[in-house]
């Protein structure tokens, strides 16, 4: 898990976020209004903005996906790993007990586990 994720407000363009993607090197940006999470924001909804009805100056909470998953610390890994290759999540955005985002666990991370996992052997 990546801890205190950088995040974007919903109001920012999807310009702006392809900035933040590209300087940070992430692909997925949880997106944060009053401290509490509103959506996210994945490389695959910057590419598919591009070409149609959208411009620069698109904000994010337009081509965002909405009530994204999320899970808590205490979470069971091995539940959540199933849950997202089940439904081919790219990410889970992890809250704390107050409903902040403290983390974000991606495809990559799972990758680097069983990267880990499989050297043991």
């Amino acid at each position: 898990m990546t801890e205190s994720p950088v995040s974007v407000p919903a109001s920012a363009t999807i310009d702006e976020a392809g900035i933040i993607m590209q300087e940070q090197g992430v692909r997925h940006l949880p997106v944060v209004e009053a401290g509490h999470l509103v959506g996210v924001l994945s490389d695959r909804d910057l590419v598919r903005s591009f070409g149609s009805k959208y411009s620069a100056l698109t904000r994010v909470e337009e081509v965002m996906t909405k009530d994204p998953f999320h899970v808590t610390p205490e979470t069971d890994l091995l539940k959540m790993l199933e849950i997202m290759s089940h439904n081919k999540i790219g990410c889970a955005v992890v809250k704390n007990q107050g409903g902040q985002v403290v983390g974000i666990f991606t495809s990559t991370d799972a990758i680097e586990l069983l990267c880990k996992l499989l050297h043991r052997y």
